[in-house]
């Protein structure tokens, strides 16, 4: 540049300052790729709390005590409304269906719960039922896995949050 000339935008500022060579440059086009990966992650992480599983809710009965069990097998209670406005229950186990007021039913449910408690020895049957169930049901339930010969038998509550 000239001695004495002024420095005007257009004479030698502009040429002389590169932006592309400025060391920061390749942090800046990394940028929006860390945003997605950022993004991704947290969707990754959280998507077993984002995902409904199909099926029925059940209103667990609230815990008594801290002291928690694995569940082994699940036998699962409901109580149905049906037509006439009346309640029946259902009992769910290894993915069948038996009504308990069917002597027939529960009976086979009987069998099907000495076939598993006969393969597996030694395993803990959880009975989930809901909060509407009556009591006598559910004593009805443990009577019939007590007989089919099941000799841990325990009820299931809601965890604690």
């Amino acid at each position: 540049m000239e001695v004495g000339r002024p420095i005007t935008w257009r004479s030698g500022l502009r040429t002389r300052y590169n932006p592309k060579s400025r060391i920061g440059q390749g942090a800046i086009a990394v940028a929006p790729w860390i945003s997605v990966v950022l993004i991704c992650m947290g969707f990754s992480m959280l998507d077993p709390y984002l995902v409904l599983r199909p099926g029925v809710s059940v209103d667990l009965p609230d815990p008594v005590d801290l002291v928690g069990q694995p569940a082994d097998f699940v036998l699962v209670v409901l109580s149905v409304q049906t037509a006439g406005r009346t309640r029946e229950e259902h009992v769910y186990f290894d993915d069948e269906r038996y009504r308990i007021s069917d002597p027939a039913r529960l009976s086979a449910l009987t069998v099907k719960l000495a076939g598993k408690a006969d393969e597996t020895p030694g395993r803990r049957l959880f009975i989930e039922s809901d909060r509407n169930v009556p009591h006598g049901t559910i004593m009805q339930i443990m009577g019939a896995a007590r007989q089919a010969g099941w000799k841990r038998v325990a009820l299931a509550t809601k965890g604690l949050p």
